[in-house]
């Protein structure tokens, strides 16, 4: 191990050169996407995607789209080859793009997503802006993550079809200084630990810290080999803001601001546990989750903040987050490196959550099978269950995301497994409870959420739990029984009577996890009609509910796209952002607990 030498700075600490620094960005890198320099590197082609036409005339990228298709918007792609890596750019390098366009005073949504490889995966974010005839820039910042950030693709996205120009996409700033985190960003509030690099032969920088109040506070630091390290104990941060950080130095200017995010240091007071028929607060208050499914680079491609601050507006108080323990959406040839997929999956949406003041539920998305055939789901599947060897991995890998989360009470609790089918209850229920043990060997505090052996249907509980369900978690009894149920599987009425049989015989809360409107093979009655009645039911029954799934994020509640009654089809279509949002959103802004404070 290689040993760090430490010079005492009273709150601070200078750290000579180590491979901590060796995968440091460049604080002077940059790079013109478009227009791109001939023979640079990477290679970057354009082109654009689903009809829309990227072409250059006089300088200037234009994108047009002249051919309807059932899929909204415009979008267009760069691509690099090789590969781009997002590590050689600061944290703080904003990705900017310079255009003009669409109607104007019309609003539209701009996603600017970074597909990138080794491991798969895709970080984005969203900007809201007007159209109009002049030239406006949008800045993004650039996510990077610690499993390997080479990118292969820029795509953009704009929610409406409408003509655009772009004149420039330009990826970080020439600067001499750079600054970066160099521990987690939660932990910022009781230790900042800042790392940079220095190009200008300074000897000695100015760390200065912007408040969201505008307040500076500054730190002298010495540099070493163009490289410097700071600790900070405590700094004065404004806590559940933003907060800024630069660094500056007689011959090499100023850095970029590097986002720093006050998180709060103590969150005790938002854990939730179960008592009797109920889910509480730490006061002891009855909470109702009400969220949504936020299918993450499935359904819909990350963007972390963004999803919060929608779902938050409309009232929700939860995002249930599909993850996978085995495979990548249940791929067999997509294995999950487990930590990776905490550090790049999981975390980010936790802490996007930690700072909107939301909860996440941790949903195992799968089925204790291989791979299912969506298109005859809550049907009899031709796969194989598990083996023994499957269970035994999955329940270690539980285990491990247990360990990693058993301190974050913004996690509501985990969903063991998202649908068993063709199994035996007594199967499913055995399968279950080893988890749960695994679990309680590092984690003794969150509430656990177990479905049931037909598809998690609530006419399964009874069958899979009746024999257990007041003791299966005995002696924390933090468990919460989910259901799911769709349009057909039974009628709200129906279901209402399984699960307040259910919760009252035995004691114990239930929770409708997912449920929705399958309007690709249902018609419009039907799928309104049992929508209205989940959601009355889980009023009158004060359950609490997570509606599947959001596909974008703008609502369209009269258009929501029926494949069956042939309702909302375009030219343009429109989708609803989770079909009917005319209906859930006013549910959720009744029905929903606040989030606890402080």
């Amino acid at each position: 191990m290689i040993q760090k030498k430490l010079l005492s700075l009273g709150m601070a600490a200078f750290v000579s050169a180590t491979p901590l620094f060796a995968g440091m960005a460049s604080p002077e890198r940059e790079l013109s996407i478009f227009p791109a320099k001939p023979g640079s590197e990477p290679e970057i082609t354009c082109q654009g995607e689903q009809k829309a036409v990227a072409s250059i005339r006089d300088g200037i990228l234009t994108i047009r789209r002249t051919e309807f298709t059932q899929q909204p918007g415009i979008r267009w792609n760069f691509q690099f080859k090789p590969q781009l890596d997002l590590a050689e750019f600061p944290e703080a390098a904003p990705l900017k793009i310079r255009l003009r366009g669409g109607e104007p005073g019309q609003e539209y949504q701009l996603e600017a997503h970074w597909y990138l490889t080794d491991p798969r995966g895709s970080m984005g974010r969203m900007v809201t802006f007007k159209g109009g005839p002049e030239w406006q820039t949008l800045e993004f910042p650039v996510p990077r993550r610690p499993s390997g950030s080479k990118a292969r693709m820029l795509a953009f996205r704009l929610n409406r079809i409408a003509d655009f120009d772009v004149a420039e996409v330009r990826l970080g700033e020439a600067r001499k200084l750079s600054v970066e985190f160099a521990n987690e960003p939660e932990k910022a509030a009781t230790e900042l630990r800042l790392q940079g690099r220095v190009a200008g032969g300074d000897s000695e920088v100015t760390l200065k810290l912007s408040d969201a109040s505008g307040k500076k506070t500054a730190r002298k630091v010495p540099v070493k080999d163009g490289r410097f390290e700071y600790v900070w104990k405590n700094p004065p941060l404004s806590i559940q803001k933003y907060n800024f950080v630069t660094v500056s130095g007689p011959q090499s200017g100023e850095s970029l601001p590097l986002a720093v995010f006050g998180y709060r240091p103590d969150c005790d007071f938002a854990w939730l546990k179960v008592k009797g028929p109920q889910i509480v607060t730490a006061d002891g208050k009855e909470f109702l989750p009400a969220g949504i499914g936020y299918c993450r680079d499935v359904i819909i491609s990350n963007q972390d903040d963004a999803v919060m601050e929608y779902a938050k507006a409309r009232g929700l108080n939860t995002i249930r987050l599909p993850f996978y323990t085995r495979y990548f959406n249940n791929n067999v040839n997509e294995p999950i490196d487990l930590d990776a997929h905490i550090r790049d999956f999981i975390d980010p949406v936790v802490q996007a959550a930690k700072r909107h003041d939301m909860y996440v539920i941790l949903d195992d998305h799968g089925y204790f099978s291989e791979k299912i055939d969506e298109a005859k789901a809550r049907s009899k599947q031709a796969v194989s269950l598990w083996d023994e060897a499957g269970v035994t991995e999955w329940t270690n890998r539980w285990r491990k995301v247990a360990e990693r989360y058993k301190n974050e009470p913004h996690v509501l609790g985990y969903e063991l497994m998202n649908e068993p089918h063709d199994i035996r209850p007594e199967l499913a229920r055995e399968w279950y409870m080893r988890a749960i043990r695994e679990i309680r060997k590092v984690d003794t505090r969150h509430i656990i959420l177990v479905g049931s052996a037909d598809w998690s249907h609530s006419r399964s509980l009874e069958q899979t739990w009746g024999p257990v369900a007041s003791t299966a978690d005995a002696p924390y009894n933090n468990l919460v029984f989910a259901f799911h149920d769709y349009p057909l599987d039974n009628h709200p009425w129906i279901v209402q009577k399984h699960i307040v049989k259910f919760r009252d015989t035995h004691q114990v809360p239930v929770m409708c996890t997912e449920f929705g409107a399958t309007h690709w093979d249902k018609g419009e009655t039907v799928c309104r009609e049992f929508q209205a009645g989940m959601l009355t039911l889980c009023a009158r029954e004060r359950v609490g509910w997570m509606i599947w799934a959001l596909g974008k994020l703008t609502d369209q509640p009269r258009n929501p796209y029926n494949e069956v009654d042939k309702v909302g089809f375009g030219p343009p279509r429109s989708m609803d952002s989770c079909a009917y949002s005319d209906q859930w959103i006013p549910a959720a802004r009744i029905t929903a607990s606040p989030f606890p404070q402080p």
